[in-house]
């Protein structure tokens, strides 16, 4: 029992002697199994055989409830075992019964802290918002001033469709932070939700400003841009972007659509290709392409491409559009009656398919 163990998993300098003791904060020493059982583990550990650690640490607190010391160190295997909720009742056990050494108990509430942030962050990433939402806000109870989890709690709430929680964590976190680049980048995507199409560009412009190889935040701006029909504004964005980034295939998609806004269906054609290149399964490119070519009246490649995007996507409502169009220009009057049917059953389309119909049934 004299000598001591080696630091657990690297995550303390070492721990003390005392942590074997029992001198301090126990009122008792656990009994001689547990002691073994934890003496055990810290081997296990030493030859980084954590879940049979865990398992030596987790029953040397069956063997003594009151063991403080083999709680701690069962919190710190589980978080390496990326069990964080287990970590967390592992870690509250310490807190609640104490450990032996004074400076070890200091470090229970950032330890546990920091459980709670890996379970929250786990469960987002599970798409488990709500058990993400419980687990942050117990760790803001540590912590309110960590600016990652309010930007993650505010994601959450972008799950839950809560946006004005989400709102105000976002906000929060770049107040906490003003070079949070990705809680500026996420403030801009909840503003264009949210249809504040202003916010939304300073939030995108704020995080490009701070990383201006943030293609993200760069496609977001356009998207805002082309949502408010300011479409030369959105084509300096892309080119500008792409400068940077030649190789960002949403930069490309949304070049080729501007320009087809634009009515410069030619010079929509390249990037189109190129964003298709980058990115194969990128069935927008394709139906995209297709307008660019029945803009330019080249109605057989529009076919081609409304069917390339037809084969990435099935429902691409808008791309049989294309398809159920061009046929038409080219006189194939069957053919454009297909694809008008099968557009339809989108609500969107319905009124345009059956006007369609109706002026194709009028054909001589």
């Amino acid at each position: 029992m004299g000598r001591c163990r080696p630091a657990l998993l690297g995550l303390l300098v070492c721990w003390p002697c005392a942590l074997f003791s029992q001198a301090e904060t126990q009122s008792a020493p656990p009994d001689a199994e547990a002691i073994a059982r934890y003496a055990a583990g810290l081997d296990l550990l030493k030859a980084k055989e954590f879940r049979n650690a865990a398992i030596e640490f987790a029953q040397a607190t069956k063997s003594d409830s009151t063991y403080g010391d083999a709680y701690f160190a069962l919190g710190k295997t589980f978080i390496t075992l990326n069990k964080y909720g287990k970590a967390v009742l592992a870690y509250e056990s310490a807190m609640r019964v104490g450990v032996s050494n004074p400076q070890t108990q200091q470090l229970i509430p950032t330890q546990l802290a920091d459980a709670y942030r890996r379970w929250g962050v786990a469960a987002y990433g599970r798409r488990d918002f709500q058990q993400a939402v419980d687990a942050l806000k117990k760790t803001l109870e540590f912590d309110a001033n960590d600016p990652r989890v309010h930007y993650t709690l505010g994601l959450c709430y972008g799950g839950l469709r809560e946006s004005e929680q989400e709102l105000e964590a976002l906000t929060r976190a770049v107040v906490l932070d003003a070079g949070y680049t990705k809680a500026y980048k996420a403030l801009g995507d909840l503003h264009r939700r949210r249809r504040d199409l202003r916010s939304s560009a300073a939030a995108y412009r704020q995080a490009i400003a701070l990383d201006s190889t943030y293609m993200e935040a760069h496609g977001g701006l356009a998207r805002v841009e082309v949502d408010a029909e300011d479409f030369a504004a959105a084509e300096k964005t892309l080119r500008r972007a792409l400068r940077v980034d030649d190789k960002f295939a949403y930069g490309f998609l949304m070049l080729g659509h501007t320009m087809n806004q634009l009515g410069r269906y030619h010079e929509a054609v390249e990037p189109l290709r190129r964003s298709i290149d980058l990115d194969r399964g990128n069935w927008e490119g394709h139906y995209r392409l297709g307008e660019s070519y029945y803009g330019t009246g080249d109605y057989r490649k529009a076919i081609d491409a409304g069917m390339a995007a037809l084969g990435k996507k099935r429902d691409g409502h808008a791309a049989q559009i294309i398809v159920a169009d061009s046929y038409g220009k080219l006189g194939m009057v069957s053919d454009a009656r297909t694809w008008y049917l099968k557009a339809k059953q989108d609500s969107r389309f319905k009124d345009y398919c059956d006007y369609k119909l109706e002026e194709l049934a009028s054909r001589p």
